[in-house]
Formats: C-alpha cells, structure tokens, sequence
C-alpha cells in the first residue's frame, strides 16, 4: 500500500461492519459507525498482516477518528470517544439521495 492518505482531516468515514476470524485492530462496538478523522497518525506496518509473519504486505495509513458517545450507544452524551483505525478498515461516508 501506498503512503499517500486516502483522507484528510475532517472528513466523515464509516467503519467497515465486517467479520473477522482471524487477528483484526478494530472494537466491534466501531464496526459500522460513522466518525470524523481529527488526525493523520503516518503510515505504519499493518498489525494484521504481522500477526501472521506478513513482512511484506507494506505501511497502511492510520488515522485518529472520533465518534460522538451519543452515536455510538444513545442517549443524550456529549462525550467523544478516540480511536487509531487503519485505513482498511474505513471508508468514505456515501452521500445519500
């Protein structure tokens, strides 16, 4: 994978609502959630593919998203919660019609 990001600060991604059997970085509580990237973190090597003795898979991005507490369980929270996810594991939030 390249180093260039696919996304920037600010924009909104959705989760990658997926099941895994195998070594995988994301909360399944994030899985399918929309949030806001507040920081590109750099390319690194992907803990996936490690787990596994991958060397060669190359860097992934990383990015910091945010997703409001409200979001995520309901209620009336203003709180945030933080989270460092790869950037196979986001997407672009598609615009609805």
């Amino acid at each position: 994978m390249t180093s260039q990001h696919i996304f920037k600060v600010a924009d909104y991604v959705h989760v990658v609502n997926c099941q895994m059997h195998k070594h995988h970085r994301v909360p399944m509580y994030l899985k399918g959630k929309t949030g806001q990237i507040t920081a590109i973190l750099g390319a690194y090597a992907n803990p996936e593919k490690l787990s596994f003795f991958d060397t060669k898979s190359g860097d992934i991005s990383v990015y910091r998203v945010c997703f409001s507490h409200a979001h995520l369980w309901g209620g009336e929270g203003v709180d945030e919660v933080f989270a460092d996810l790869m950037e196979t594991w986001i997407e672009p939030v598609k615009e609805t019609q």
